[in-house]
């Protein structure tokens, strides 16, 4: 039971993330606020590009805390933040009512995800050179 603790409390920041990304993938589109921003056409690739943004960020920022990050762990990171999204738009044709798979969303959840990453190392690598 140690273990499974120990893994909540190093990743709880991306377990959360993902939590979040999760639910209002897969919430009914009826239970989604409207707002005006929602009228703004294609806004919702907006919202998938943020999203994975962060959870990619998330992501690395809880992994970089536990080990060093090489080349091997950050495109696998990245594999699997695609592929997850890509799992959830599947489930969303599957299971949500009012929701459907789109391609395009799923375009726009990789290009967060990949720009995520870039900024997360652009951060890093500013720290490393402010620290030297």
């Amino acid at each position: 039971m140690t273990v499974i603790f120990r893994f909540i409390k190093q990743y709880y920041k991306t377990i959360l993330v993902f939590s979040v990304i999760l639910l209002l993938s897969l919430m009914p589109s009826s239970d989604i606020p409207r707002t005006r921003l929602i009228n703004i056409p294609h806004f919702d690739k907006l919202v998938h590009f943020s999203m994975y943004f962060g959870f990619s960020f998330v992501v690395l920022w809880d992994f970089s805390a536990q080990k060093e990050l090489t080349r091997k762990i950050v495109a696998t990171i990245l594999f699997v933040v695609i592929s997850a999204s890509g799992m959830i738009e599947i489930m969303q044709g599957l299971w949500s009512s009012g929701r459907e798979a789109d391609f395009y969303d799923l375009i726009a959840n990789s290009a967060g995800a990949i720009v995520g990453t870039g900024v997360f190392f652009a951060i890093l690598n500013h720290k490393k050179a402010d620290t030297k």
